[in-house]
């Protein structure tokens, strides 16, 4: 019996890769989307924290014109540092969206200080009460700019679901074994709000591309990239949300193996 592809079999082949080519062509076309919406991000966050520092470098600058001579060392030391911040700020913020083009060996909680550090100021202005506890912490070999999309979009959902002065985030991380794999450990992390929750009919969608909750505000693509991202780790994402009065809030848990 001859074991040779026909011609028909032969291009439905050509044509099945075809399409695997096209769509994971298309699958990084939509990660560049998201990343260049992370860079704007990112751009408006360098662009709000150095003002102050330049108000008050232009401030110096006045009185080193109209002030004092006695004082402009005074207000030289003054303008150095609040240079100094700036590019202490520039750097921080550029450093945390920065992606390692090779994978390297990372800790799970300094990718975290990272995410909670850079979202400091927005924490700050709605009052939020952040709760962070580490009972575990854990050395992935990933890329360390994916571990913080991971961690950055599930964080940012969480600050802005939650109310202004009575918003409480929980960013939980602790050891746990997978339980479809018993002999499997690793490392949760666990991101919760007491926003409003998210709709049951929403939940079903909400890993898929192009789906959001946030009509306008939102690129679709963020949860979308997060489970890919967990997925391509060997980790599992669960989310839990309730929509109940007085008692309503979201919860994803992220599960990667050590």
């Amino acid at each position: 019996m001859s074991s040779a592809i026909s011609p028909c079999e032969m291009a439905d082949l050509t044509d099945t890769k075809t399409i695997q080519l096209r769509m994971q062509r298309l699958e990084q076309a939509l990660r560049d989307c998201e990343r260049l919406a992370q860079i704007g991000r990112v751009s408006a966050s360098i662009a709000h924290e150095i003002k102050n520092p330049l108000e008050a470098i232009t401030a110096v600058i006045h009185l080193l014109e109209h002030g004092p001579e006695e004082k402009h060392p005074e207000y030289l030391a003054i303008a150095r540092r609040e240079v100094e911040r700036a590019v202490e700020i520039a750097n921080g913020t550029l450093d945390f969206a920065r992606d390692a083009p090779q994978p390297s060996s990372v800790k799970i909680s300094r990718v975290l200080d990272d995410v909670t550090n850079f979202y400091r100021r927005k924490i700050r202005y709605k009052q939020i009460n952040l709760d962070v506890r580490h009972d575990y912490d854990a050395e992935l070999v990933a890329s360390p700019g994916e571990l913080r999309q991971i961690f950055s979009n599930l964080m940012v959902n969480s600050l802005e679901a939650v109310e202004r002065e009575r918003g409480v985030v929980k960013l939980h991380t602790f050891r746990c074994r997978l339980w479809k794999k018993p002999a499997q450990y690793g490392i949760r992390v666990v991101i919760a709000d007491n926003g409003p929750g998210i709709p049951l009919e929403a939940r079903q969608q909400i890993f898929e591309p192009f789906f959001t909750t946030k009509n306008t505000k939102g690129t679709g693509l963020g949860l979308w990239i997060v489970h890919s991202l967990v997925d391509k780790y060997g980790g599992y994402i669960r989310l839990r949300s309730s929509v109940r009065p007085e008692r309503s809030g979201t919860c994803f848990s992220v599960f990667l193996p050590c």
